[in-house]
């Protein structure tokens, strides 16, 4: 099936299946600080339940972050990988919840979705494979972001065993880590 499809299409549908996979692991990442904050910082005092959606998830980790005195100097920090998460989760909420317009015959797709309410209308955007790989590079880094973050702040990971993941990843790739790290 799927190598009778047109090059452009393939490359389209791939893309798509890069940022989904690509967004999981930002959000995993981002889950991750959730259950920290919520079983370490006081983060149930905010909310019994953390919150399991993309949408609840920035203003409950703002709030926690700003009633926490460990946290709320990070918050500067935490409102940046946030605005990022949510530009790149609205256009991965486009590309993986819309319909492509397969009779396109271009490099271009359009992508469309209805949008609920008392007025239901259907909304198209356009993109390419290229604007959806440069997305899921994005949600790559956010992940990359998050981790680190999260290790500096609420402790992810013991910092010692960070330094010694990172130092050998890097050292995989001929790169070397200064004694102290990054953590």
């Amino acid at each position: 099936m799927i190598e009778d499809l047109p090059e452009d299409k393939r490359n389209t549908f791939a893309a798509i299946g890069l940022l989904t996979v690509c967004w999981a692991s930002a959000e995993y990442a981002l889950d991750f600080i959730i259950r920290y904050v919520h079983h370490r910082y006081k983060g149930d005092q905010i909310a019994p339940v953390p919150p399991v959606s993309f949408k609840g998830k920035p203003p409950y980790l703002r709030k926690a972050f700003a009633n926490h005195s460990g946290l709320a100097s990070y918050l500067p920090q935490l409102n940046e990988l946030l605005e990022e998460a949510w530009q790149i989760a609205e256009q991965r909420h486009w590309c993986i919840h819309g319909s492509i317009d397969l009779r396109a015959d271009a490099k271009t797709f359009p992508i469309s979705k209805i949008v609920h309410g008392k007025e239901q209308r259907q909304h198209t955007r356009e993109f390419t494979a290229r604007q959806i790989e440069i997305l899921a590079g994005r949600a790559s880094a956010l992940s990359v972001n998050l981790i680190f973050f999260g290790i500096q702040t609420v402790g992810l990971m013991p910092k010692d065993e960070a330094n010694k993941l990172v130092r050998q990843l890097l050292s995989e790739h001929s790169v070397a880590l200064p004694e102290d790290g990054p953590f």
